[in-house]
């Protein structure tokens, strides 16, 4: 009888520790520093259907996924993954390479295009090649860096791309 009650107790306290963390997580969702845009970005997915769709964010961007809801490629702290997972350090070198032109195993080469202009002379068949390697459906780019793609949503400082569906 003792055991069992011991094993209800833990039970029902770890129920309550579950729903405290829940809940704390509820209020610093609430309190995420997220933009009209990121708002938008979510609603306007919601209603064509795509809950789920995989959106891709400049290198640089802070919390991209928490702040629209939806899952993101990559984000700033991406490249931190490898100090502590080194074996994910050749995918991740290979996506940053692929989407951004960023190599993070040679010195800058000034030769090389910064990931904005690479992002801007992109071809529309190019970024539909990519999407279907990496899973994404969207781009999220800075608006002023126009892309080769038919702009979805735009805001003063973004702008949300479609990527083409392929017949």
């Amino acid at each position: 009888v003792w055991a069992r009650n011991t094993h209800a107790t833990a039970a029902i306290l770890c129920i309550l520790a579950a729903l405290s963390l829940l809940s704390n997580e509820w209020r610093w969702r609430q309190h995420l520093p997220t933009k009209p845009f990121d708002t938008n970005v979510a609603a306007f997915l919601r209603k064509r259907g795509e809950p789920d769709a995989m959106l891709l964010a400049r290198p640089d961007e802070f919390i991209p996924q928490a702040r629209t809801g939806h899952p993101v490629l990559v984000e700033v702290a991406t490249p931190s993954l490898i100090s502590y997972m080194p074996e994910l350090g050749p995918a991740i070198q290979q996506t940053y390479t692929d989407l951004y032109g960023i190599r993070f195993d040679t010195r800058h080469d000034p030769s090389r295009p910064s990931w904005q202009t690479l992002w801007q002379q992109r071809s529309a068949a190019d970024w539909t090649r990519l999407a279907h390697t990496y899973g994404f459906h969207y781009v999220i780019a800075p608006a002023d860096i126009p892309l080769n793609l038919p702009p979805l949503l735009e805001d003063p400082a973004d702008t949300l791309y479609g990527i083409p569906k392929t017949q």
